[in-house]
């Protein structure tokens, strides 16, 4: 349906949402729409937004590893103290950053 409305009406804007967990998923739905959203896959695996900058964008990622990028996010976990909740939230996202997700969801 969002394709078609896409291919129905080339002049506007259509960005497609809905549960795509791979690159490759993304890549294959931007042949079709203006953009893909990426919500849950990028909370469940935040270093698949890292991955994205070389796939779509043929640009170096600014951080190379994924120490490197929890190191990144100290200064902010540490200004999130103040705010438990907020904090557990970002300390969550660092954890997530170096978790490696099964072999199966990296598509």
């Amino acid at each position: 349906m969002v394709h078609r409305l896409k291919r129905d009406h080339p002049r506007l804007g259509i960005v497609i949402n809905g549960g795509f967990d791979t690159l490759d998923a993304m890549a294959k739905q931007r042949q079709h729409v203006d953009g893909v959203m990426v919500g849950r896959a990028a909370y469940q695996n935040p270093w698949l937004l890292h991955e994205a900058d070389t796939h779509f964008f043929d640009s170096a990622p600014v951080h190379a590893t994924r120490q490197e990028v929890v190191e990144a996010m100290l200064p902010y976990i540490e200004a999130q103290g103040v705010l438990p909740d907020a904090g557990v939230d970002v300390v969550r996202q660092a954890l997530a950053a170096v978790r490696r997700p099964p072999e199966t969801s990296m598509g």
